[in-house]
């Protein structure tokens, strides 16, 4: 259900805890992250 809301809003990137979608690492052009990889790649510094 989230990929479809990620794939209709046009998002680049799903952020999720689920070990099933972390395995998937991509659908669609949408890179899936856990939240720990989005804060490493995304922080300020």
């Amino acid at each position: 259900m989230r990929q479809h809301l990620a794939i209709d809003s046009g998002a680049r990137v799903l952020i999720s805890g689920d070990p099933d979608l972390k395995e998937v690492q991509t659908y669609k052009g949408i890179e899936i992250l856990s939240p720990a990889q989005f804060f490493e790649r995304y922080q300020l510094s």
